[in-house]
């Protein structure tokens, strides 16, 4: 039983998660300031209403803790850690294994990679 909970709450995580919250090119901060990414890029908002940017050609996910990281390029998350397109504009997507494969090569998505909102 509690294996099949934990099934289950495995894949609500995996699946419905990264559905919650958008990425936008201008999202309104919690001071309900608009903030708006560079050409190119995308923000989302966290639950505390800070804004991350990706640089352009870059992605924003949130890691497997909540937290909004971003990649130089598109981002996806396994079941075990955010990764990104090591490569702007570079594609990114999980494989029938559970690995990302990303164009250009997979990095570890990080706040590092976020760009100065505008």
């Amino acid at each position: 039983m509690v294996l099949r909970l934990s099934l289950i709450f495995s894949f609500l995580m995996v699946v419905l998660v990264p559905m919650a919250g958008s990425q936008e090119a201008c999202i309104q901060n919690s001071s309900s300031e608009v903030v708006c990414a560079r050409p190119g890029g995308v923000c989302m908002k966290d639950i505390m209403g800070t804004v991350y940017c990706s640089k352009p050609g870059g992605g924003v996910t949130r890691d497997n803790w909540g937290k909004l990281v971003c990649g130089p390029g598109m981002c996806v998350r396994t079941a075990d850690q955010a990764y990104c397109s090591s490569k702007p504009y570079g594609g990114a997507a999980i494989d029938g294994s559970g690995k990302a494969v990303c164009a250009g090569g997979c990095v570890e998505a990080s706040v590092s990679y976020c760009d100065s909102a505008q």
